[in-house]
């Protein structure tokens, strides 16, 4: 305790560098920055790539501190030139023009430590140029601590030099405080689903029509060939996120058709997740990981993914329900998000092990 109370009264400075532009990083970006406010004598700095202004999310500057884009190396590197006391990376940049700044943030940034904190899937070989060049250097052996998704292959993490007792995995989290109940929750009445990887939409749409229930999907897949003949409504997905929780807020339920042969365990999880911050019930495949976050009946319900019929007659279930017992199913769902997958809780046990240089838990909080 007097470790913590005499950090508190000391400045330290934190450089955030947020160089991959996806949704998820910017709300984890403003959930550090909340819990960075929290914390006496911190200023974090934050540095960002973002094209996409993301204007529905709400934003906040950096902590007694900037936020700036990035528009060429030169540039940052004056603006970071005075140090900083600890490097916090949040993903691999997705635009290969920043890769010399951000092998420079692990290799020549004046920081007394670095951290990694991946907020995505670890990049396959050929997928992202910054990340292959971390694999040939092994830059990340630099990093104090590192956190990867709790459902990602810890093999490729190894090939960035990461050493195993600085390495520990978290869970995926989502803005509970964006993603939240709203006024008239399920008045639109349609079963919502959303993704592309694995997604059984047909059989879904299937089950949808022999219920007499109204099917929305949300995809950046191809349509299936006849969707719609039963009045079913395709969205595409990336270009319409800023209507995404209007969406979900206005499902009476969301389902999830991922195939019983599609590997990913965690497939379908940051919809579920959100559905279910929003206290929206989920329909979800059974698997290992999703059990972990939904009990069948109790908090969501769950289909044995091997089969089409077991989707229709777990779809025919969750929408029988009655308007109580969904209500309480509803609010439990939340409170499991709240406990177990917030991005507060998150960020504030990050920031905690890099205040303190150590942290509470492996599992960064959970």
């Amino acid at each position: 305790m007097l470790q913590k109370f005499i950090y508190t009264l000391i400045l330290m400075k934190v450089l955030l560098a947020n160089l991959c532009d996806s949704p998820e990083n910017l709300h984890l970006e403003q959930a550090l920055v909340s819990a960075a406010a929290r914390r006496r004598g911190m200023t974090l700095d934050i540095l960002h790539d973002f094209d996409f202004a993301y204007s529905f999310i709400p934003q906040k500057a950096g902590v007694r501190g900037f936020r700036l884009k990035y528009t060429g190396d030169a540039a940052a590197r004056r603006a970071l030139a005075g140090g900083y006391d600890a490097l916090l990376a949040l993903d691999f940049p997705k635009n290969r023009r920043c890769a010399p700044l951000f092998a420079w943030l692990f290799a020549g940034l004046k920081a007394s430590r670095r951290y990694f904190l991946a907020n995505h899937l670890a990049p396959l070989k050929g997928h992202n140029f910054t990340a292959d060049i971390f694999r040939r250097a092994k830059l990340l052996r630099g990093a104090r601590l590192a956190w990867s998704l709790e459902y990602d292959d810890p093999g490729p993490w190894k090939e960035f030099g990461l050493e195993p007792a600085r390495f520990f995995r978290r869970p995926y989290c989502i803005d509970t405080g964006y993603y939240s109940p709203g006024r008239g929750d399920g008045c639109g009445g349609y079963v919502l689903s959303a993704g592309s990887a694995g997604r059984d939409f047909p059989a879904l749409a299937k089950a949808a029509a022999r219920l007499g229930a109204r099917l929305r999907v949300r995809s950046d897949s191809p349509r299936p060939a006849g969707f719609g003949s039963n009045g079913e409504a395709w969205l595409p997905f990336s270009p319409n996120l800023h209507t995404l929780l209007d969406d979900i807020r206005g499902s009476r339920l969301v389902a999830l058709p991922v195939g019983g042969d599609f590997l990913n365990e965690a497939a379908g999880n940051s919809i579920a997740f959100m559905a279910m911050s929003c206290g929206r019930p989920v329909l979800a495949r059974d698997t290992a990981y999703m059990r972990r976050y939904i009990k069948d009946g109790v908090n969501g319900f769950l289909y044995d993914g091997r089969s089409r019929k077991a989707l229709s007659a777990g779809l025919e279930r969750a929408l029988a329900q009655r308007p109580a017992a969904l209500a309480a199913l509803c609010r439990r769902a939340r409170a499991t998000m709240l406990e177990r997958a917030s991005m507060a809780a998150l960020s504030a046990s990050v920031l905690e092990a890099v205040g303190l240089d150590a942290p509470d838990s492996p599992s960064a909080g959970f």
